[in-house]
C-alpha cells in the first residue's frame, strides 16, 4: 500500500518483484563467503506461493494518478486495475 504514490515508483517496483523480475542487482555481501553459509539459497522461498499479491497505490492529485498509470503501462504492467 502506497498512500502517496506520486509517479508510482513503489507500485511499479512491487509489481515487477511480484512477477519475479529483479528490480536491482542484489549486493555481494561478504558474509556469503563464510563456510557456514555454503549451500544456503540466495533467496528465501515464497511465504505464500499460492496467493496473488495485491498492490494498492493512491494519490489525491489526479495528475499524479495519470502519471502513475502511464508509468505502469510503460513498464508493461497492464491488466486488472481500478483507475479512478
Amino acid at each position: 500500500v502506497d498512500p502517496m504514490a506520486g509517479s508510482g515508483t513503489i507500485a511499479v517496483e512491487a509489481a515487477l518483484l511480484a512477477r519475479g523480475f529483479a528490480v536491482r542487482k542484489p549486493p555481494e555481501l561478504p558474509f556469503r563467503q563464510l563456510p557456514v553459509f555454503e549451500g544456503f539459497p540466495d533467496q528465501a522461498p515464497p511465504l505464500y506461493a499460492d496467493t496473488q499479491p495485491r498492490i494498492l497505490a493512491f494519490d489525491v492529485d489526479e495528475a499524479c494518478v495519470a502519471w502513475m498509470i502511464g508509468n505502469l503501462r510503460a513498464a508493461g504492467l497492464t491488466g486488472r486495475s481500478a483507475e479512478g
